[in-house]
């Protein structure tokens, strides 16, 4: 991708179903540490999911806000997740979450998670399908298997935050695919994953 270009940037937005809690709760909401999951649809409507990724842990300590749902662990998990999938269709995102209070009330607070999936890789250049995200309870017989998270009415959103200026043409419209393999074989003189890298004349 050239250097300055836009990626493709995907906002995932949770909040919890009528959960009103107060600041002295050491753990201040009801689906801290449940499980959830995310689905990847590639361009050639190839379907992953994700394993189990939990949601925000309690702190352990108060801020100026109370208490709030830790961020680390989940950034982590979710990249770390999305990046795992056979054969790698994601070779790379960063993600971005602000897990905060929106104060109500003066001692109450409503919880709300956002975050920011940005498809870095080679692999994921130009516009990708909006991820799907699992959040219903699905325990014995499913794939995943999540503990799902209660979260309020109409309030589980994907939206897309920057669009990409990268195209996303099979190959980079420099190879062929081979779509029993999934591989591309670059005409001559480019390389990589995509044909998207060539080789320098000297």
């Amino acid at each position: 991708m050239a250097a300055g270009a836009n990626v493709h940037v995907q906002g995932l937005y949770f909040r919890s179903y009528d959960d009103v809690n107060n600041y002295d709760s050491p753990v201040p909401n009801k689906f801290l540490g449940r499980t959830f999951a995310l689905i990847f649809k590639t361009k050639l409507n190839e379907t992953y999911a994700t394993k189990p990724i939990n949601y925000l842990k309690p702190r352990t300590t108060t801020n100026d806000v109370g208490y709030a749902g830790d961020c680390r662990d989940m950034v982590l998990d979710i990249q770390t997740q999305l990046q795992s999938f056979p054969g790698r269709p994601i070779d790379e995102v960063k993600v971005a979450c602000d897990c905060e209070a929106e104060v109500s009330q003066k001692t109450d607070a409503f919880f709300f998670t956002n975050c920011n999936v940005s498809f870095t890789g080679d692999r994921v250049q130009g516009q990708q399908n909006l991820l799907m995200v699992l959040t219903e309870e699905c325990l014995e017989g499913c794939t995943p298997q999540i503990t799902g998270l209660d979260l309020k009415v109409d309030i589980l959103e994907v939206s897309e935050i920057q669009s990409s200026d990268a195209n996303s043409w099979e190959c980079s419209n420099r190879g062929k695919c081979d779509y029993d393999t999934g591989m591309c074989h670059c005409y001559d003189g480019y390389y990589g994953h995509n044909c998207n890298n060539n080789h320098k004349l000297v």
